[in-house]
């Protein structure tokens, strides 16, 4: 954790102990709590933030654990509701949980899988991204090379698959939905494409529009409006 000084510099940087390949840190809508999936740990960390100190403290219970084997790679948080969608990399999984806003604990109540059924290849998971209405999930499949689509229920939160969207190249490792929710842009690390699709606002459905070579070893795209 660090300070930022009124010229905009980082100041008073701080440390702090996390499990094995920590991948993400994310604070709740209510910027009440901090998450930390460890990949290596199969857990996930949890903190109470105090965003006027900027410090971090430990709630009780302070891990909430995952799947043996299933790695929590990266989180994100319902637009409107006390939910978390949590990506598993090495099983190729999301969670979904609840999150209780007095004690900042987690409560699961569904896994769902980002792979077809049957599928046997390897593969795993990279990034995960909601549509700004709220009413889509989108999260990449590296090996299956797709991107995984599903309904996000209004009422419960809960997924239901939409289906499989395939993506041109090798190994999606980032993508990002801009600011609209119209168009979704995948990166391929491995082959170097970035794909443009167009984002059915009825249907949820991905339509292959564009791809554009950038050259091996893209790492992020990111979509924002100027």
């Amino acid at each position: 954790m660090s300070r930022l000084s009124d010229g905009g510099r980082i100041v008073d940087v701080n440390y702090f102990s996390t499990g094995k390949n920590p991948h993400a840190f994310e604070i709740d809508s209510s910027n009440r709590f901090a998450y930390v999936p460890c990949l290596g740990s199969d857990n996930i960390q949890q903190y109470e933030f105090d965003a006027y100190k900027g410090t971090l403290i430990p709630v009780d219970p302070f891990i909430t654990e995952t799947e043996k084997g299933a790695g929590p790679r990266l989180l994100i948080f319902h637009r409107s509701k006390n939910i978390m969608y949590q990506g598993n990399e090495n099983d190729s999984t999301i969670t979904v949980y609840r999150l209780d806003l007095e004690s900042g604990d987690l409560s699961s109540f569904q896994t769902v899988s980002t792979l077809p059924d049957g599928y046997a290849e390897k593969s795993n998971l990279s990034e995960l991204h909601q549509t700004p209405d709220g009413r889509f999930l989108y999260i990449a499949n590296r090996g299956h090379n797709s991107i995984a689509g599903y309904e996000v229920d209004e009422g419960s939160g809960k997924l239901a698959r939409l289906g499989f969207f395939e993506v041109p190249g090798r190994t999606i490792r980032s993508f990002s939905i801009e600011p609209s929710g119209r168009f979704l842009y995948a990166a391929d690390q491995h082959s170097g494409d970035l794909v443009t699709f167009s984002i059915n606002p009825v249907s949820g459905e991905l339509r292959q529009m564009d791809v554009m070579k950038t050259g091996a070893g893209i790492g992020m795209v990111i979509a924002e409006t100027l």
